[in-house]
Formats: structure tokens, C-alpha cells, sequence
């Protein structure tokens, strides 16, 4: 048996537990029972979801997190133990007890259903199950990025208030590549996907099912950083097209699929995701100078393993985007749809790069968390406030120049911004310089 999921459970499954969860439980539906016997499943389905995902989510975090806090950490990342098993392990052994208590709150749950609702019963318990998997395995992919930054808990609300400010600071455009997707639950009607017909229920147990396994193998890749492992971000790049496509389905449910089109949210998706890999992951000048070591010696596979998240995915942007443009947008629609952009998803995806350009500049002259928050404010200003403000004082060739109409004038936007994004390149490696000045190249 892996040996971190018998260590865990050792700790988790004590006799008491076993025994008092479901008499509480089981004591507590029996009391509600007598009295509004109505109310009975409604409150175990939410029972399973406080104790199977959120209390779930929360012990896988701290499966992580209370070793770091008891300084034991080091010594597992030592031991034989391979990313995946650490994985797995810390999974399985630390939600044991939430997901026994959830059990008996689905046991309630079909125990007060009636029989001719056995199917739907069935599908609502699967979509729970799965939505606490994807729970779990996020709360661990956090807590070891978490900790991977030297920040511990803090990380979590640290980054989750970067990532709400970012949002409300970027361009509209790239906060609506999922608009217009259908409303998903176990009681769904029909799901129109790629101009075919799905039933409601099935595509979302499918989709949470995809999306649970993403979430695993997330918490297995942040687990190989956090172990030394070297890989490659095909992963990475990989989820982006995941998304892409999803979303590019429903776009396309009249049947207007096109390459054209899945280039652009491919584009849009990536540069959202450059943005979470950027602000979540720490940036350390020692790996931009292993990385240029590496393209100097010629060694390609170095190259590909220290590039940073953030600039594989923009990478990934920037080529899908060039190809959109190339393609151009159907002019029977409009290019402000996110699988119709056009030229504005390079001038999109050259605003992503000026933005992590800019964090990593700051990042390399601040040296402290208060780079996420200027970079934040920057952006900001940038984006909505500066034009705003030239606006207000009738100087509409500067805001232009700032904030330029992408879907206008999609080839001067792009212009703009490949010079925006280039000064922000400059400034970052200038800091970069700056930061590496006086100490020695290692190999």
C-alpha cells in the first residue's frame, strides 16, 4: 500500500470517527425526519456538499499545509516517494473522512427519495461526487503552489484577491470567452454542442467527469514542481485546448465551426491562462538565466523544462492569434464574438503579454508580494482609468493610443499594442539584468 495514504489513514480513520459520524448524522435525519420529512434530502445533498467538497477541499489543502506548519515537509519531499504516489496518497488519505461522512448523507439522501426518482437521484449524487473530486484536487494543486511560493495559507487569499482584481482590470473581451454557455445540471434539458443534440444530464456528468480528472492531474504537476521533477508544460498547453474546445462548441452550435474560429478561443483561453500562471507561480530570475543558458547551449528539452508557465502559454497565444488574424473574421458576424475575433485576438493576446511582462518587471525589482497588487493597479490604469480620464478631457487620440478599439481598427490596435508589449519587455529585461547583476551563472 502506498505508504502516504496508510500513514493518513492511521491518523484519519480513528475508531471514534467511524462510529460517531453516522450516529450523528443518521441521529440528526431521524430528529429532522419527524418533522419535516420533506426537507430531509434536500439538507443531505447539502450536507454532502459542505462535508464532501468544501470540508474535503479544505483537508486536502491541509494535507500540505500541516506538514509545512509542523516542519516535516522536507523530509517527504526527501523520501522515495514519486510525485504521483504523493499524490494520490494525500488525496485519497486525507478526504477519508469527509468523503465517509458524505457517504452517509447520500445514504440519507436515497433513503428519503421516492423510488420512481431512483435515475435522477443517481445522476445528482455522480455530478456531487465529481464536483467534490475537482474540489479536492484544486484545494491541493493551491495549497502546494501555495507553498511552492513560501507564502503558505496566505497564498490562497493573497492570490484569490489578485486574481478578482485582475479580472475587474482586464479587457472586457477576455473576460467572455465562456459567455453564452448553457446553463449545466444534473436536470438539464437538451445541450446544443458543435450543432448536435446532447442530453442535459449526461454532457454535464461528462464534462465534470473531464473535468475532475484535469483537476487530479493538476494537483499531480504542481506536486512535480514542488518535488524537483522536471517537466514539460504540454499539460499546460494541453488544458488550454481542452477548454478551447469545449467552449468553441457551444459557439458553434448553429454549425458554423470553423479552424477560424477555434483559433480564437484557443487564443483568448490561453491568454487567460498565461494570466493564472503568471500571478500564481512564483518568479524567480535565477530560472530565466537557466533557461537562457540552456537556448545558448543548445539544449532544447532544458529549454522547453525551464520555460515559465506563463510564456509557453502565451506562446501558445501569440501563434493561435497570428493564425486567426491570418484567417481573418467572417463578416457575417460579429467580431466581437470570442470564436470570431479576428486580428483583435492578437491585439488581445499582445495586452496579455505587455500585463506579464509588466508583473515580471515588478516582480524582479520589488522582489515581494507587492509587485502582484502594482502590477494589478498598473494594469488597471492602463486599461480603464487612463482612457477614462483622457476621455473626460477630450484628448481621444491619446486614450487611443492607451486603450485602442480593438474591434474597430483591429490591425492599428495591434499596432499599439506590439509597441506596448515590447517597452513592457524591455522594462522586463532590464529588470531582469538589474536583479542578476553581480552574481555568477551556475550550470
Amino acid at each position: 500500500m502506498n505508504p502516504e495514504l496508510r500513514r493518513l489513514l492511521w491518523l484519519e480513520a480513528t475508531p471514534q470517527r467511524l462510529w460517531l459520524t453516522p450516529l450523528a448524522l443518521f441521529g440528526s435525519a431521524f430528529v429532522v425526519g419527524r418533522y419535516a420529512e420533506v426537507a430531509v434530502p434536500s439538507l443531505a445533498l447539502l450536507g454532502f456538499v459542505g462535508l464532501a467538497l468544501f470540508w474535503g477541499m479544505r483537508q486536502a489543502a491541509n494535507a500540505v499545509l500541516d506538514e509545512v506548519r509542523e516542519h516535516t515537509w522536507d523530509l517527504q519531499r526527501m523520501s522515495a516517494l514519486s510525485p504521483w504516489a504523493m499524490t494520490w496518497g494525500k488525496l485519497a488519505g486525507a478526504t477519508l473522512m469527509p468523503w465517509y461522512a458524505g457517504a452517509c448523507a447520500l445514504a440519507i439522501y436515497f433513503a428519503y427519495r421516492p423510488p420512481e426518482m431512483l435515475a435522477l437521484s443517481v445522476t445528482w449524487a455522480v455530478f456531487l461526487a465529481l464536483s467534490a473530486v475537482v474540489a479536492q484536487g484544486l484545494g491541493l494543486l493551491g495549497a502546494v503552489v501555495g507553498i511552492h511560493r513560501d507564502q503558505q495559507r496566505r497564498a490562497h487569499l493573497h492570490l484569490a484577491l489578485v486574481l478578482v482584481l485582475l479580472g475587474m482590470a482586464l479587457p472586457d473581451t477576455l473576460g467572455v470567452v465562456f459567455a453564452g454557455l448553457p446553463e449545466l445540471g444534473p436536470e438539464s434539458g437538451r445541450v446544443a454542442w458543435y450543432g448536435r443534440s446532447f442530453a442535459g444530464a449526461d454532457f454535464t456528468l461528462a464534462l465534470a467527469a473531464s473535468l475532475a480528472a484535469w483537476a487530479v492531474f493538476g494537483a499531480h504537476r504542481a506536486m512535480c514542481i514542488e518535488l524537483k521533477v522536471r517537466t514539460r508544460p504540454w499539460a499546460w498547453s494541453a488544458f488550454a485546448l481542452y477548454l478551447a474546445i469545449i467552449a468553441h462548441g457551444f459557439w458553434s452550435q448553429d454549425g458554423n465551426a470553423s479552424a477560424g474560429g477555434l483559433f480564437s478561443v484557443l487564443a483568448l483561453v490561453a491568454a487567460l491562462l498565461a494570466y493564472v500562471a503568471g500571478f500564481a507561480f512564483a518568479r524567480d530570475p535565477v530560472q530565466y538565466r537557466r533557461l537562457l543558458q540552456a537556448w545558448r547551449d543548445g539544449h532544447g528539452r532544458r529549454v522547453v523544462e525551464d520555460l515559465p508557465l506563463w510564456l509557453s502559454s502565451i506562446g501558445l497565444a501569440l501563434a493561435c492569434a497570428l493564425a486567426a488574424a491570418a484567417l481573418g473574421a467572417a463578416p457575417a458576424l460579429s467580431n466581437e464574438r470570442p470564436d470570431n475575433l479576428g486580428g483583435a485576438a492578437l491585439a488581445l493576446v499582445l495586452l496579455a503579454l505587455r500585463d506579464l511582462a509588466l508583473l515580471t518587471a515588478f516582480s524582479f525589482f520589488e522582489r515581494s508580494r507587492r509587485a502582484e497588487i502594482l502590477s494589478v493597479l498598473i494594469i488597471a490604469l492602463l486599461n480603464h482609468l487612463a482612457p477614462a480620464f483622457l476621455l473626460a478631457i477630450g484628448a481621444a487620440p491619446l486614450a487611443g493610443l492607451v486603450s485602442p478599439a480593438l474591434f474597430d481598427s483591429p490591425a492599428v490596435a495591434a499596432l499599439v499594442t506590439l509597441v506596448q508589449a515590447g517597452a513592457a519587455s524591455a522594462l522586463a529585461v532590464f529588470a531582469w539584468r538589474r536583479a542578476m547583476a553581480g552574481t555568477q551563472p551556475t550550470r
